[in-house]
């Protein structure tokens, strides 16, 4: 079998015509050219010499300038190849500037570029455990790698170490858990409207008649090293024993209240407040605050409400200011006028008096409350007309009518409108809030005078009276506890003059 394979390769052969030279480089050099045009450049340029060397002339068939090309395109495929970074992107372009590659060498250099700059990112924000275990997960054969395993080794013994001191920690906040996170230290108690506005600052003397909203502040030492949020629950247990709650009480609490417990000592907490807007919510007598946190009493305060009759209900003032009706200028049926007069008219400032009913203290035109005055309801169970709860006006007067600016004040003397009226009514909202600091009171002095009107922290403040106890009456602006400009002066026996 072999041997007639043989023998047929031997009879082709035979018949295979001789090749002249020309020919034979002619097909060296379509070989070549095969090779070239399928872009395989090192078996071209192989064969390209073969035709220089053998072939004759010195470029033959183009041969010498297709080889130097062949070249050209080796080195140009080698410098892509070596496009493995930014640098050796740069190094083709540079070389190659249009060369067959420089679309896809730009591209790459843009990845390469970006690839950088994200592994140098990534290596910047190696600032903790986990960034230093993601840049080796993305970067095993990156540029920091030994940096970064010298940092992640660090990381690692200050989370053993934090781990240590986490034991310590959590052991030290059961203990300070116990506490509410806390050791009080001391509590005070502050006396507020309902916009939580102070009437009395913290510490103050507490009177029943004085107090509308009771809020506690603590002052305690934190036993944390970082602030922590609790809920605690308040109860307030009175007099006579029993829990102060609302509606909206917890079962078995007054209230519950989130707080902030701070590390350090010297820290101090406002809770929230509890009483009424009107005030006649305390009475007399020791009450408890309780404080819980998670079932457990941190706090047991006992404090003290004292009893304190508000001076505006007591009948000493008001019997004082009957006295000043005495010798009046004008007697009617029911009611009497002391001041001032022209041509039999009320007309300047006075006193008129409705028998056990109201009193009004003030400017008069043509016989009506012109101006500005005082009016004052003497009966227990009146009020200002037009103005629910009001016991007291003090403002402007039109015609007889209360019109322009003025103030309302409840039976206790606190503030529940000041604004406009017209007609007689009030015109803005009505009631009002927000005037802590202002009030309508009696103030009795040891020699037995009295002083009726508005005040200001305590002290005669805006329009009042002052009662002397033998009668006498002087009626003005007062700021700040003093007389402020001229007053009207009317005397016991009837006669009447401008005084400061």
């Amino acid at each position: 079998m072999r041997f007639g394979v043989l023998i047929s390769s031997f009879f082709c052969l035979l018949a295979s015509p001789m090749l002249t030279k020309a020919q034979e480089c002619e097909k060296i050099l379509a070989a070549a050219d095969s090779y070239y045009a399928k872009h395989e450049y090192a078996k071209a340029m192989k064969e390209y010499m073969v035709v220089l060397t053998d072939c004759p002339g010195s470029n033959y068939g183009g041969a010498k300038d297709k080889l130097k090309d062949c070249k050209k395109k080796i080195q140009e495929d080698e410098d892509f190849r070596n496009c493995t970074s930014v640098e050796g992107c740069d190094r083709y372009l540079s070389n190659w500037p249009n060369g067959r590659y420089s679309v896809k060498t730009r591209a790459k250099r843009q990845k390469l570029f970006a690839d950088f700059q994200n592994e140098e990112t990534a290596f910047q924000n190696c600032t903790s455990l986990e960034a230093c275990e993601e840049y080796l997960r993305k970067y095993p054969n990156g540029k920091h790698v030994s940096e970064v395993n010298i940092r992640l080794a660090d990381f690692n013994k200050e989370l053993e170490l934090q781990r240590r001191l986490d034991s310590i920690s959590r052991q030290k906040e059961r203990e300070a858990r116990v506490r509410a996170y806390m050791q009080i230290r001391n509590v005070e108690f502050a006396n507020i409207d309902d916009e939580g506005n102070f009437i009395n600052p913290y510490g103050f003397t507490r009177y029943d008649a004085d107090i509308r909203i009771l809020r506690p502040r603590i002052a305690y030492d934190g036993l944390i090293d970082e602030p922590k949020n609790i809920t605690v629950y308040c109860k307030i247990i009175s007099p006579q024993g029993e829990i102060l709650q609302n509606e909206d009480s917890p079962d078995g609490y007054t209230y519950l209240s989130d707080i902030w417990v701070q590390p350090g000592d010297d820290n101090k907490i406002q809770l929230p407040g509890w009483g009424t807007s009107f005030g006649d919510y305390y009475t007399p007598g020791d009450y408890v605050l309780e404080i819980w946190f998670e079932n457990k009493l941190i706090l047991h305060h006992t404090f003290t409400v004292h009893g304190k009759t508000n001076n505006l209900s007591r009948g000493q003032w008001k019997a004082a200011l009957k006295k000043c009706n005495e010798n009046v200028t004008q007697m009617y049926n029911t009611s009497s006028y002391k001041g001032q007069i022209d041509g039999g008219n009320r007309d300047g400032v006075g006193m008129y008096y409705w028998t056990d009913k109201d009193c009004y203290i003030g400017n008069f035109l043509s016989g009506v409350q012109h101006g500005v005055g005082i009016q004052i309801v003497m009966n227990e169970n009146g009020e200002i007309s037009n103005c629910t709860q009001c016991k007291y006006y003090v403002g402007d007067w039109r015609s007889g009518k209360k019109s322009g600016k003025g103030t309302c004040y409840d039976r206790l003397g606190n503030v529940i409108y000041y604004g406009r009226f017209s007609d007689n009514a009030p015109i803005d909202n009505y009631p009002q809030k927000g005037f802590s600091n202002y009030k309508f009171e009696s103030i009795g002095y040891s020699n037995g005078d009295y002083y009726v009107g508005e005040t200001k922290d305590g002290k005669p403040h805006g329009l009042g009276v002052y009662i002397w106890s033998n009668g006498n009456m002087w009626y003005g602006n007062w700021m700040n506890g003093e007389k402020y400009k001229e007053g009207l002066l009317l005397m016991y026996d009837g006669s009447v003059s401008t005084s400061f």
